[in-house]
Parts: structure tokens; sequence; C-alpha cells
């Protein structure tokens, strides 16, 4: 017995949309007033842990406490070193992978230019011999 199997295409797209045109962005790829909303929306699932949420927080340094400047300086010290170490990660990474390709580059050139002369040594041959 064999089976039907049904392959109709559907749309599901929004009557009026343009291809290439989106519905929260203008063309230079600014957000309209509804994109920014829209997105303001998603980033607030996430929660902020309460130390991020307290150095961050925009109180007046002339109403903290030393305690409280302390803290908030720590928070953003260790922030800024995360940041330094994970830029030092990603950029060795971008040497190895810099070096990787161009030893391969060299590699490619090398063979090319090996299998060029050798399936072409009859002519080179030939303008040896004149």
């Amino acid at each position: 017995m064999t089976e039907y199997i049904d392959y109709d295409l559907y749309h599901f797209g929004i009557p009026g949309m343009k291809w290439g045109i989106r519905r929260y962005q203008y063309s230079d790829g600014s957000l309209t007033p509804e994109g920014k909303k829209r997105y303001a929306k998603s980033d607030s699932k996430r929660p902020v842990h309460e130390d991020y949420a307290r150095a961050h927080s925009g109180k007046n340094v002339k109403y903290m406490s030393d305690n409280e400047l302390k803290n908030v300086n720590n928070r953003l010290n260790m922030e800024k070193q995360y940041r330094q170490l994970s830029l030092s990660e990603v950029n060795q990474a971008s040497k190895a992978y810099k070096t990787a390709l161009a030893i391969a580059g060299g590699v490619a050139v090398a063979t090319t230019t090996g299998i060029n002369i050798y399936n072409n040594i009859d002519k080179i041959r030939g303008f040896a011999k004149k």
C-alpha cells in the first residue's frame, strides 16, 4: 500500500509585506518606534543579576556610602577585566587563524605551481631547447 504525501506550499507571511523590507526597521537600519518597543520587550525577559543592577543603578556618587562606592567600583573593575580577557582570547584565536590561513595559502600556491609545471613540462622543455 503506497502512502500519499501532500507537498503543498503554504505562505504564512504578512499581507502587504514586500520582499526585503523589514517591519521594524528603516532602510538605514535604525529601528522604528514599534521596533524599539518590540526589542525592548525581548531584552527584559532575561533577569539582571542584582550585583550588576546595583553597580549600574546610576545612583549619584555624592549619595553613596564608602562601602557602596567600593562595591560598585569593584564590580565595574571586574567587568572591565573580564572584557579585556575575553578580547585577548579572541585576538589569540584570530592570530592562530590568520597564521593557519597564511600557511594553507602558501601550500595551495606551491601545489598549484607544481601541478602547472607538471602539466606543461613538454612546453617548458620546448622553450629550453630554443
